[in-house]
């Protein structure tokens, strides 16, 4: 019996750029929606013309569970956002430099 995996799904395009290019060319019948994560593998969540759901890495599709992704989507279980870096505000205060004055030292002969 295989053991179950669970599948998360990001939806939006700052994740499926990570795994794929866009489609522009007319008839490529592939969607992009998001990115999903089956096990260790992770790619592009992508829903062709006739409404199967497949997991693209490069030009590569792999077939899911319909099951699974449907139920996954519908149910809002998807995985949060990532979260990004805070961005540090530039602090008003000046920062403080200390110049330590060096020993010259003469030669006598």
């Amino acid at each position: 019996m295989a053991k179950h995996v669970q599948l998360h799904v990001r939806l939006g395009e700052p994740d499926w750029t990570k795994h794929t290019y866009a489609r522009t060319e007319p008839g490529a019948g592939l969607m992009l929606l998001g990115s999903v994560q089956r096990g260790q593998q992770r790619g592009a969540l992508a829903q062709k013309d006739d409404g199967t759901y497949v997991m693209v890495v490069g030009d590569y599709e792999m077939p899911l569970n319909q099951h699974q992704i449907r139920a996954a989507l519908q149910s809002g279980r998807t995985a949060p956002p990532r979260t990004t870096w805070s961005t540090r505000k530039p602090s008003n205060t000046v920062p403080v430099v200390v110049i330590k004055k060096r020993r010259v030292v003469s030669a006598t002969a």
